[in-house]
């Protein structure tokens, strides 16, 4: 058995480095190598077919279109392009979970305008108030480590916000005052809760720890763990990380679905090297 780990090519830095060390390792240690590439070194054209000689491949980018190819090739990837697609784009998120009724901030889409047309009339941004009150949230649709979320406290936060964003899709969520600067991530493999741990920040709304915030071990609540699991079979997750906010009677309210979360940090916090845990689902899925 041999597997191909795709990563960005222009995405290359220690954190990233790291990450994919402990995958190569994880299969190594199994007596799988586990060869890496980048997404840039494989590029062909789209009359071409690839030539990879592998029995999966662990797609830890998001090139889309790269990866349909590659599935449309017959390359088995983890995770699936649709699930990546999906988590990629926080507006899609919402709507897959809603799909499947799971919890999560009242939400809305922000209305399509064209890239070279910056939004001219702002009327809707008292419909969005009206609906979802102040403070609230707003989020770029893709983003990633939370440097691409922000908080208005009021409408002229807004609007400096969307001057800023430009004509970038967002989408503006409720703001979950009773989970402000913590939630919990909980990492699930194979359909399954594997650990999880709290995320705080004293001097930001936002929890991520790229954005300053701690992380701690933490058992998780029943219900949190049941609705990660839910989150990541509706969005067809191999692995993943689902962080979830503490709702006003501490129920769970998902904040973000992650397909290509980094768990280096998760690994010293819980000791859980889920390297290891994505090695063991693989092979098992391969195998049968």
């Amino acid at each position: 058995m041999k597997g191909i780990l795709i990563v960005n090519g222009f995405l290359m830095t220690d954190r990233f480095k790291i990450l994919y060390k402990l995958l190569i390792e994880a299969f190594n240690d199994k007596g799988i190598p586990l060869i890496l590439k980048t997404n840039d070194e494989i590029i062909t054209t789209i009359q071409d077919d690839f030539n990879l000689e592998c029995d999966f491949i662990i797609f830890w980018d998001k090139d889309i279109l790269l990866g349909e190819r590659l599935e449309k090739a017959g390359y088995k990837l983890f995770n699936s392009i649709e699930s990546i697609r999906l988590c990629d784009d926080k507006a899609l998120t919402c709507l897959k979970l809603l799909e499947h009724n799971l919890p999560m901030p009242k939400t809305i889409i922000s209305p399509f305008t064209f890239e070279n047309i910056p939004y001219n009339n702002f009327e809707f941004i008292d419909k969005v108030i009206n609906q979802l009150g102040l403070p609230l949230v707003i989020k770029e649709n893709k983003g990633s480590f939370g440097a691409q979320v922000y908080l208005a406290n009021n409408k002229e936060d807004m609007l400096k916000i969307i001057e800023t964003t430009k004509t970038k899709p967002i989408i503006f969520q409720e703001f979950i005052k009773s989970s402000k600067s913590r939630d919990v991530r909980i990492e699930v493999v194979g359909g399954k809760a594997l650990g999880s741990v709290m995320r705080y920040n004293p001097n930001d709304f936002r929890s991520n720890v790229l954005a300053g915030g701690s992380m701690t071990k933490f058992d998780a609540p029943k219900e949190f763990i049941e609705v990660s699991e839910l989150a990541a079979k509706a969005l067809g997750l191999d692995f993943g990380g689902i962080d979830i906010m503490f709702g006003p009677n501490n129920e769970p309210i998902i904040c973000e679905v992650n397909s290509n979360c980094h768990f280096n940090t998760f690994y010293k916090t819980t000791g859980i090297n889920l390297a290891n845990e994505i090695c063991k689902y693989i092979i098992n899925k391969i195998q049968k």
